[in-house]
Formats: C-alpha cells, sequence, structure tokens
C-alpha cells in the first residue's frame, strides 16, 4: 500500500512545476524609449508610517526619479503624513470614505484625482525598490501595449514569516500567466504594484468601476480585460521587494484572511485541478512518512524519505523565486502547509457565513 501511494505521490509532485513554470522579471531596455513619459507614483496609506520611510527612501535614491510622488493619507491614526513629507513626498488627504466605498480603493481615486503624470504607478506602503528597480519598471511598461502589475519579491527577516511561502506562492499560481505552455491572457492584478496609463484608466473609469471590491485589482484587472487591452504580470525579483506582515502572527493570519478565499474563486479551473493534485501530493507525502515510520518496512520507510524529500526540495525551490525564505523551515513544509491550509478554510468559513474580516480598523468583505 505504502509503495501505491508513493507512485501516486511521485506523480502529484510533477504538477507543482507545471503550475508555476516561469516568472519573468522586469529588465533594463537595451533601447530606453526616447519619449520617456511622466511617472506619477501613488501610494495609498493608512497607519502606514512604519514603512513609509523605507519605500520613499528607496524611491529618492533611484537613478531614474518619477514625476512625483503622493501619498494619500487615508484618515490614519498614526504619523504617516509627517513620515510622507519627511521623505519628500506629497500628501494629499483622504476625504472621509464615502457610502458604498472601500478604504483602499476610494484612497486611490483620490490620489488619480492629484496627480499629474501621463502613467500612474500605485503602490502599496510595504514595498520598496531595488536601485534600478523603478527604471526597470518603466521600461517594462513603455515596452509593452497594456498595464503592467508586479508581484513583489518577499525579503523575510523572522522565521515566523516564512510561513507566508504558501500563500505568495499560490498568488502567483492562481494568475494562471504562469503554468508551463500558458498562451492564455491575464484577467487580474497583482494588488501591491499596478501601472497604467493616465488616458486608460480615465476611460475605463478608474477605482470608480471597482470601489466596493476586497480584491480591487482583481476587479479592475477584469474591466481593463474586457477593454481588450493587455495586462502584463512579472516577477519583482532584481525590481520590487516586499516585507509582509512584519508585526506578528496576528497581522499575518488577519492579513492572509482577508482576502484569500475570494483569490481562490477567481484562480481559473484549468489551473484550481493541478493545484488540488499538486497540494494532495504534498498531504500525501506527509502521510506516508508517518505510515511508514509507524508500520513500514525499511524499504517502505527509504521510499517514504525519498518522496518527502523530493517536495521539501521542490517547495524550498519555488519558495526562493519568490523571496528569501529559509530553506530550512521550507524543508519542514507541513508546518506551513497546515497554517496556509487553516487561514484558507477558515477565510472560507468567513466568507460563506458573510463574516467581515477587520483590517487596519475597518471591516472588509
Amino acid at each position: 500500500m505504502v509503495i501505491s501511494l508513493v507512485l501516486a505521490a511521485i506523480l502529484c509532485w510533477t504538477a507543482g512545476f507545471w503550475i508555476l513554470f516561469r516568472i519573468p522579471l522586469c529588465q533594463r531596455s537595451s533601447s530606453p524609449a526616447a519619449d520617456t513619459k511622466r511617472v506619477s507614483i501613488i501610494i495609498p496609506a493608512r497607519n502606514e508610517a512604519h514603512n513609509l520611510g523605507r519605500l520613499l527612501e528607496s524611491v529618492r535614491t533611484q537613478a531614474g526619479r518619477p514625476h512625483e510622488t503622493v501619498v494619500v493619507d487615508d484618515n490614519s491614526e498614526d504619523n504617516t503624513a509627517e513620515v510622507a513629507r519627511k521623505h519628500g513626498a506629497r500628501v494629499v488627504s483622504c476625504p472621509p470614505l464615502p457610502d458604498g466605498w472601500l478604504g483602499k480603493p476610494w484612497a486611490c481615486r483620490c490620489g488619480a484625482g492629484e496627480a499629474g503624470g501621463d502613467i500612474l504607478l500605485f503602490l502599496d506602503a510595504d514595498l520598496f525598490f531595488e536601485p534600478d528597480g523603478l527604471q526597470r519598471l518603466t521600461d517594462a511598461f513603455e515596452n509593452q501595449s497594456g498595464v503592467l502589475s508586479v508581484a513583489p519579491y518577499h525579503v523575510v527577516k523572522k522565521p515566523y514569516e516564512t510561513f507566508s511561502g504558501f500563500f505568495n506562492l499560490m498568488q502567483m499560481v492562481g494568475t494562471g500567466v504562469f503554468a508551463f505552455g500558458n498562451k492564455a491572457r491575464a484577467r487580474g492584478m497583482f494588488g501591491p504594484c499596478v501601472m497604467i496609463g493616465r488616458r486608460l484608466y480615465e476611460e475605463i473609469g478608474g477605482h470608480e468601476t471597482v470601489k466596493d471590491r476586497v480584491l480591487e485589482h482583481f476587479a479592475l484587472g477584469g474591466v481593463v480585460d474586457r477593454k481588450g487591452v493587455p495586462i502584463e504580470l512579472r516577477g519583482g525579483r532584481k525590481s520590487l521587494n516586499t516585507r509582509m506582515y512584519p508585526n506578528g502572527w496576528r497581522e499575518l493570519i488577519a492579513g492572509w484572511t482577508k482576502s484569500f478565499a475570494i483569490g481562490a474563486r477567481e484562480t481559473p479551473s484549468r489551473i484550481m485541478i493541478p493545484v488540488n493534485i499538486w497540494i494532495s501530493g504534498i498531504n500525501m507525502s506527509i502521510v506516508i512518512l508517518i505510515l511508514s515510520l509507524l508500520f513500514g518496512t525499511t524499504a517502505e520507510i527509504t521510499a517514504a524519505i525519498v518522496v518527502y524529500l523530493l517536495y521539501a526540495g521542490q517547495i524550498t525551490f519555488q519558495f526562493r523565486r519568490l523571496g528569501t525564505f529559509s530553506p530550512l523551515l521550507s524543508m519542514l513544509y507541513p508546518l506551513p502547509l497546515f497554517v496556509f491550509l487553516g487561514v484558507f478554510f477558515s477565510s472560507s468559513y468567513r466568507r460563506k457565513r458573510r463574516l467581515s474580516a477587520v483590517w487596519k480598523g475597518r471591516k472588509v468583505g
């Protein structure tokens, strides 16, 4: 029985490379466009004083400076506005949240209304650039004909942050565009970084079209796609980084819970099937190891260890493509997997019962 499970688990293991095969990055252009347009960076910020300095300092030291940096102070309860001004950003005070709007779409809308650039770059406050990161994004944007969205590279500082690994992985996988042999169009975007031309932004109605959506980036991507405009998705390694949820377990769990079940629902079925196969294989590898250690022969124990190491190596490889995740904790993959599954099912339950999550003092969902 154990050997049959081993063979099944190895077959499931191959799906782990199929679902996340190639991650294109933002590259410097060998022939930059002569008519470089003005870039307005827009940062919606609510209680982000602890993050803003790092992002704004990374903007200040870019070789290619933006036209302007606009921080939208979304009724913060800390010194967000003071930190933004200290680092040279223009601060826009967001009016009180109107009925029917969620916080981030409203802040993005307010920032876009104040920005004067030809290109709008919406960034979350917990991001920061590599030394030539902004130029890489700008070159990538100007060498395509639609909207650019980048998944930031996750810089991990503390061991518990490695537990975001499966969430980061599923964010990338869920788009459906990084799978082996994929030829499908992207129909959603990554929330932390969206780069869009002002004219297109105004033509589609901007964030007003997604004002009540928790995952406004998915919804806005759908609006762009229905207009027939291509969406280019890239990985952030070498250009744009993030450090997610640096304030402990509670922040990490709350941050992922607020949106993850919705994101899974948006994942194309052609991707969900191999994802479920792969997750089943991971669970199978854990069960096989436990059963073989309890009841197996020497050959079965050896086979179970081989399967476990295959998955450990694969998960470590995939995690390192997305961030500086600890190889040691990646090798102990049952731990971050169980956290991922627990948050996923909790988020699904809350979604089904229509229970709101709380994020930065506001109810969402």
